[in-house]
Formats: C-alpha cells, sequence, structure tokens
C-alpha cells in the first residue's frame, strides 16, 4: 500500500490519469505487452500458448506461413527456437517438396519455456553466444537476487545462405554480433559485462593485425560495448549448445503418421498399385492406347529431326567445329554489312556533321554547347543561355579548324572544330551586345 501512495502521489502531483477499467490491485502477476509479469519474472500468456497449441496441422505453404507467425511470439522463450523451426522454414522455399518433419518439437517445447527473469539494471548481465552451421543463438542472462543464474530472454536465427560458407571464425563473431544488437537495449551504455564463448581465439581476435573487411567493420561495432570476452568450453556452454548445436538443426524428415497429418500431397504406393492393374485391364483403355501408338508411329515419318550428334572422335569434332564456326563467321560479316548500310542511309537522309567552308575574315558563330559557363554567359542557369554566341572574325584555318578572334576575358580556347560553327547573317540578333564582331 505504501507503494501505491508513492505512486498516486506522483501522478496527482505530475497531474497524470490512469483509467481505472484498465488497473488491476493486489495480483500475483499482471498482464503486460502479451505476457505475464509477476514476482518470479516474465511468462507466456497461457492463452496464446493454447491456441499454438491446438492450430491445425497447415496443409499448404499460405497455412504454414501463419502458424509460423504466431509462433513467433514465443521465440523469446523457447531455446532452440531456431532449430526447432528450420524443418519447417525449409518447406517455404520455392520447389520445396510438401514433406512434414519435426513440427511437433516445436508444440512440445512450447508448453516447456521456462520463466525469464525481469531485467534489473543494477546487476551485471552477462551473454553466451554460440554458431553452427545452419544456426546462431544466444541468451541474455543475468544473476538472481537468490545468487542462480536467470535467463533474461533467448535470441536465435537461421544463417543466411551466404552467412553459411563462412568459416568457422567468422560464425562466432557473427553470433557475437546478433547477441549485442539483438540485446542493445540492455547492453549498450551498461556496466561492463561478460561474453562467454565456446571459440578461444575471439579472445584475441581484436588484437590480431591480420583481419577482414567484414572482421573490422565487426570491431567498429564491438567498439560501442563496454565488454570483455571469456572462454567457455563446449562442454560447459551448455546454453549455446542448446540455442545452435543440438542435432535438429540438421533437416531430416520425420514419420507423417506419428505427428498426426491427416492430409498429404503425395498418394500413397497401394493406390498407385491399385490403380495401375486396373487400368491396364480395362478393354476400352487397351483399344485408346493401341490407336494413339498407331497415329503417333505414322506421324513420326513428317515430324522434324530433332537428335543431337555425339561424336567420339577428334576428325569428326573438328569437321563439325569448322562448319559451325563459318556459319557464324558468315552471319556476324553480313550482320555488320547490314548496319553500315544502314549507318549510311539514315546520314544520306538526315545529312552529316557541318561541311561549311569559312572564308578568311568571315563571321561566324560558335555553339555553346560543352563550352565554359564562364564565357558563354552570365546568367544563373546554363540552360537560359544562348545557344551560339559571337559574332567572331575568322582569323585562321587549319585544317577543318578555325581559329577565331575570341576575346581574351572569355578565357576560351580560339580554335574550334567546323562542325560547331555556323555563318552568321546580318540579320541575326548578336547575343553578346551588337552586331559588330567582338575584338581582343
Amino acid at each position: 500500500m505504501e507503494h501505491l501512495r508513492k505512486l498516486f502521489a506522483l501522478m496527482r502531483k505530475h497531474k497524470r490519469y490512469a483509467n481505472l477499467k484498465k488497473c488491476i490491485f493486489g495480483a500475483s502477476e499482471i498482464p503486460v505487452l502479451g505476457c505475464l509479469v509477476g514476482k518470479n519474472g516474465v511468462r507466456p500468456d497461457p492463452g496464446k500458448v493454447r491456441v499454438i497449441n491446438e492450430w491445425p496441422t497447415p496443409s499448404h505453404v499460405k497455412e504454414l506461413r501463419q502458424f509460423l507467425g504466431l509462433a513467433t511470439y514465443l521465440c523469446k522463450y523457447v531455446s532452440n527456437y531456431a532449430g526447432k523451426i528450420r524443418p519447417l522454414s525449409q518447406l517455404l522455399k520455392k520447389d520445396a517438396v510438401w514433406d512434414w518433419t519435426a513440427e511437433c518439437l516445436l508444440k512440445q517445447g512450447l508448453p516447456e519455456a521456462p520463466i525469464l527473469a525481469v531485467a534489473d539494471q543494477d546487476r551485471p548481465f552477462h551473454v553466451v553466444c554460440g554458431a553452427s552451421d545452419v544456426a546462431i543463438g544466444c541468451a541474455l542472462m543475468q544473476h538472481g537476487h537468490e545468487g542462480r543464474v536467470r535467463v533474461v530472454c533467448y535470441q536465435s536465427r537461421q544463417l543466411k545462405p551466404a552467412e553459411c560458407n563462412y568459416p568457422v571464425h567468422d560464425k562466432e563473431p557473427l553470433a557475437k554480433k546478433y547477441a549485442l544488437a539483438t540485446f542493445r537495449v540492455y547492453l549498450l551504455g551498461s556496466r561492463p559485462f561478460v561474453v562467454y564463448t565456446d571459440h578461444a581465439s575471439l579472445r584475441t581476435a581484436i588484437k590480431s593485425p591480420h583481419i577482414s573487411q567484414r572482421m573490422a567493420r565487426w570491431l567498429s561495432f564491438f567498439a560501442e560495448y563496454n565488454f570483455q570476452v571469456e572462454y567457455k568450453p563446449g562442454r560447459l556452454n551448455v546454453v549455446a549448445d542448446a540455442l545452435s548445436r543440438r542435432p535438429d538443426y540438421a533437416v531430416h524428415k520425420a514419420n507423417a503418421n506419428c505427428i498426426g497429418v491427416v492430409r498429404t500431397s503425395t498418394p500413397s504406393s497401394s493406390l498407385s498399385d491399385d490403380v495401375r492393374p486396373a487400368y491396364a485391364n480395362d478393354a476400352d483403355a487397351k483399344q485408346l492406347l493401341n490407336y494413339f501408338a498407331a497415329l503417333l508411329t505414322s506421324l513420326v515419318r513428317r515430324w522434324p529431326n530433332t537428335s543431337v550428334p555425339v561424336y567420339t572422335d577428334i576428325v569428326s569434332k573438328a569437321v563439325d567445329f569448322v562448319q559451325r564456326r563459318q556459319a557464324v563467321i558468315r552471319f556476324v560479316q553480313d550482320a555488320i554489312a547490314a548496319s553500315v548500310d544502314r549507318q549510311k542511309l539514315t546520314a544520306d537522309n538526315n545529312g552529316r556533321c557541318n561541311t561549311n567552308e569559312f572564308e578568311i575574315g568571315s563571321l561566324v558563330l560558335s555553339a555553346t554547347q560543352n563550352l565554359a559557363k564562364h564565357g558563354v554567359s552570365d546568367f544563373g542557369a546554363s540552360k537560359l543561355g544562348p545557344r551560339f554566341i559571337g559574332p567572331f572574325t575568322v582569323l585562321a584555318k587549319h585544317g577543318n579548324a578555325y581559329t577565331l578572334d575570341i576575346p581574351s576575358s572569355m578565357r576560351l580556347h580560339p580554335t574550334f572544330n567546323v562542325g560547331r560553327l555556323k555563318p552568321f547573317a546580318q540579320y541575326e540578333s548578336p547575343s553578346l551586345g551588337d552586331s559588330a564582331p567582338m575584338s581582343a
């Protein structure tokens, strides 16, 4: 009661209000965010666990996705959750055979989920992590008031296809990174904590002068946390074994009858054996088969030859290779000639580049495309500037290039290709002032 008085006093002081219909007083445990919190810790809602256990057996991929989405609610309560659902998640892959495996293991493990401890920020945490060939797992743990170790949260996941190719000395740091990222809200900024691993090399990985780029990124991530790595042999690291090293991580087939599968997509062998002789003894079926056999035999003469020649000697292979190579060369030559003809026809119809010739002393305009902005216009945006500037006086000719009388203030090279010039007509308004040529 004293705690309630203090709480109500603070609420009255800060003008905070509570809904009486949502308040629970004098209860040993209360529902909070889908779980039950009591003096012993946090445990899953029995109603949700019962719904999962009573969920009907999925018969196709859509129902399986619904079941896995519901079961994910209990992932932090169930040890080895990723390993238990791995056989089921394999059925979600494309072209996977619909064959049930260890679904019953997940349902059996849910009622046995332990009561998790409520995290106490005044006590130090420690993390255990481990990796196997197919999954990684970790657990956040803390010593309770009675002195024994309590689990705050379980987490595990399956390895991605690329991560399965990592060497062992990269999978173990991956498990540690996954643990720190998952429990970030508890560990970041907390007092120093310990990470237990069954891989001894993790203790000296940060001191190695030769590390991969992946490890360098991970070390940068690890630097955000205040922790030390301690080695614990695999036989003592039982939590890591339970999360990532149990044999049920491997995909294996189970007898469908032992888990109560009532519907299956594969017919039984006895049904197939009964259908085959019944179909063969049918007189109408035999007559139909004979008719189609005769029809296909008569049509086979008109079918194209789709056989693939198989050679066993080098000479025959060389002859066939030379003939095919010559055919490819002829095809490429014809394609090149056709492309050249198309380009010539396009150039003849649309015109070629500027072939004008200018006399010394004539006036020309220069295109502003690809010219420096400071030499073209004072406008803020280049799209508002003129397309041609000038006129300029032709000073010299150098083949297809002409030297123009460009003002030094424009800071441009005075020689331009004929394709960038056009004759200046007297009726055109010059773009840089009056109609007189610019002079240096």
